[in-house]
């Protein structure tokens, strides 16, 4: 997520159902061949299960920038919203300075995170980045952590690791961030999390 424009230079769409359209997106994304291109599949992203999948498009070129969902699905009580399920930056928009990252988080709290908000009325988000498992330091985390409550402080950081996926395995337990627009709701859902010990010992996963 790190994009070095105004808001104003970008637009969005938001997607209910696969189309020509998305697919090319789609595509786009595929060609990199990176270690979590297996998550952007046909068979681990499909659109009509999410509660809207938003894709940012620059005002200037339409080409697609940046992308990321709203996702439920049954997996979580009804009230609770997974935010930036598979989200996608496309390369030739990363940057590696924290000033241009915060200046990305800005162009996604506007076209994504507040477009899907909109359209959906969940009592709590949260949102989880995926742990590096050849890195032995969590700097990555907290720089994404605190680049986040900079730019959006309504959402607050946590301890240990929430589950995003039925398997008992590392990557299915995830860091996370959470945000409620229901004062309470964090309390009453009151999933289980992992510690960092926990994590540490459960087998890393396909």
């Amino acid at each position: 997520m790190t994009i070095q424009h105004d808001p104003t230079d970008f637009y969005h769409k938001i997607y209910w159902e696969s189309n020509a359209e998305f697919e090319e997106i789609r595509e786009l994304c595929l060609s990199e061949d990176n270690w979590l291109r297996p998550n952007y599949l046909p068979s681990n992203l499909k659109i009509e299960e999410f509660n809207g999948y938003g894709v940012i498009f620059c005002k200037h070129t339409h080409d697609p920038v940046g992308m990321g969902g709203l996702y439920n699905n049954g997996n979580w009580p009804a009230n609770v919203g997974y935010h930036m399920r598979r989200e996608y930056l496309f390369p030739r928009w990363r940057q590696t300075s924290l000033t241009s990252f915060i200046s990305g988080l800005g162009v996604y709290k506007k076209h994504l995170f507040e477009p899907l908000n909109a359209v959906n009325n969940f009592d709590i988000y949260f949102m989880t980045m995926q742990s590096r498992f050849k890195k032995n330091s969590n700097g990555y985390w907290t720089a994404f952590s605190t680049a986040i409550q900079s730019v959006m402080p309504e959402w607050k950081n946590t301890d240990g690791y929430i589950q995003t996926c039925q398997w008992p395995v590392k990557k299915c337990w995830q860091r996370f961030l959470i945000c409620e627009s229901v004062p309470g709701a964090w309390e009453n859902w009151n999933p289980r999390i992992l510690t960092e010990l926990e994590w540490d010992l459960l087998p890393l996963g396909d």
